[in-house]
């Protein structure tokens, strides 16, 4: 088949149910040269989570590293919360290195469910610098624990050390979110006015030590040479979180991290679902 020069951005939706093979991805891909942007949304495979893997990778490493700009990647699953068996914690291991490499050539990646942020980040100490990289959206499983404030802090404390890496940064968003639980930790500098903040968005408090907004006003300084503001916003005890397509919409998100319309219906699917199970007893909205 001729290649479709005139293509310059891939929307793989959830609407199509099933992960792609990573041979049919990358036939797809070769035919589409001037693709800059990527939006793929798979369906976690249970059965062959090491494909999904192959898909992620394979996504960013057909196409040459100097032209890919913007990916975003939302592992779709069943349920209100995704699985965190061996093998699937195993697949977000290997997961994260690969987007990690897909980062160094990009402006703009979001990558949701199909691996988590301490994972990510971990991954990141071996390279140096993220020349292009503006806004970076993850999800992060432990900010779902409220028992575990200091081992956020701490890793908190780690990913500003590799945002000094990031000398474009304006955006850095971290979040989550399930049935009853949303959360997003988020960096954004504004160069129109000269000011950087970090605002804390949550269903519950997380208290932010002083040596954590010390290490994130060094990135700051970096960037915008003033100095940080800090904002916390406790979401309304009204808010109803029925799964994460509501964390979603409540978290006020400034990435682009699922398609509004796999939104919508995500949102459609569990108000369907929840009042089925919870009359089963296999769902509680708190």
């Amino acid at each position: 088949m001729p290649k479709a020069r005139a293509v310059t951005s891939l929307i793989l939706r959830r609407q199509t149910r099933h992960p792609w093979k990573s041979e049919a991805l990358e036939e797809l891909l070769d035919l589409l040269p001037e693709v800059h942007e990527i939006h793929y949304e798979p369906w976690r495979d249970w059965r062959r989570m090491e494909e999904g893997l192959t898909n992620t990778s394979k996504a960013r490493d057909t196409l040459p590293s100097d032209q890919l700009r913007r990916m975003v990647i939302f592992e779709n699953f069943h349920g209100n919360n995704p699985g965190m068996s061996l093998p699937v914690q195993a697949a977000e291991l290997d997961t994260a290195y690969a987007l990690v490499e897909a980062s160094l050539g990009l402006e703009h990646l979001a990558a949701s469910f199909n691996s988590d942020a301490s994972h990510f980040f971990d991954a990141c100490q071996k390279w140096s610098i993220w020349p292009r990289l503006e806004s970076l959206a993850l999800t992060w499983n432990a900010l779902k624990s409220q028992q575990q404030s200091s081992y956020i802090n701490d890793l908190l404390g780690t990913i500003a050390v590799v945002a000094m890496k990031m000398p474009r940064l304006k955006l850095m968003e971290l979040w989550n979110g399930r049935a009853g639980f949303a959360g997003v930790f988020q960096y954004q500098i504004l160069e129109s006015d000269c000011t950087a903040k970090i605002t804390w968005r949550s269903t519950c408090d997380l208290p932010l030590e002083p040596r954590i907004l010390k290490a994130w006003q060094a990135v700051a300084s970096e960037r915008v040479g003033c100095k940080l503001q800090v904002f916390t916003e406790i979401l309304d005890a009204n808010v109803v979180i029925t799964s994460h397509g509501d964390a979603i919409r409540y978290l006020m998100l400034l990435s682009t991290v699922v398609h509004p319309v796999s939104l919508w219906q995500i949102q459609k699917e569990t108000a369907y679902r929840t009042p089925i199970l919870a009359q089963i007893g296999w769902f509680t909205v708190i």
